[in-house]
């Protein structure tokens, strides 16, 4: 599968598991589990833990850019902080 189809993947699952179970419940092996790999193929996509959080960091982050420019086209120029929370 395409390298950034699987970081994408890795990303998501990453993500779902620090939703459910806090930044201390995020390990390789659990996000490998959750997409149907060995714990040793993530790090064909990813070099470390630490990337996996840097990409789960940015993709909350795009996600909430991309939210704020959604409620802006709503709001116009009037887009507050409480508008994105």
């Amino acid at each position: 599968m395409d390298t950034q189809v699987r970081q994408e993947q890795i990303t998501q699952a990453a993500l779902n598991l620090i939703s459910a179970n806090g930044l201390k419940g995020l390990s390789v092996a659990g996000v490998a589990k959750r997409i149907g790999l060995v714990p040793s193929a993530i790090y064909r996509h990813f070099n470390s833990k630490d990337q996996i959080i840097d990409a789960t960091v940015d993709l909350i982050f795009d996600r909430l850019l991309g939210n704020g420019v959604e409620l802006g086209s709503d709001h116009g120029d009037r887009l507050t902080i409480k508008d994105l929370c």
